[in-house]
């Protein structure tokens, strides 16, 4: 098959476009940033520059408790992320799944 180069350019620039789309296109970017709050920690989840779940308090527990360290709210933010990248919305969190 003898086509002109520029036949080969177009259809290449499809591929990569088709692949990126591929790679990045088909699960939304998640991104985690664990923060101190005013009493304890918390985190955040963002998609893209989009703040998506801001979570100062821990979830799935009665009242209003703080996480006490930061390794705790990472451990916790880290479970919703990984909720949120098999498709889980929302990322609802049982008891012991936080404890």
């Amino acid at each position: 098959m003898n086509r002109p180069l520029s036949t080969w350019l177009v259809l290449g620039l499809w591929a990569m476009l088709l692949g990126a789309y591929w790679l990045f296109g088909r699960h939304p970017h998640y991104e985690l940033r664990v923060f101190q709050a005013d009493s304890g920690w918390g985190y955040e989840i963002r998609q893209g520059a989009t703040p998506l779940i801001y979570q100062p308090i821990v979830p799935g527990l009665p009242g209003q408790q703080r996480f006490t360290d930061e390794a705790h709210a990472r451990r916790v933010g880290e479970r919703v992320l990984s909720k949120l990248q098999r498709g889980e919305f929302p990322p609802t969190l049982r008891p012991e799944e936080v404890r």
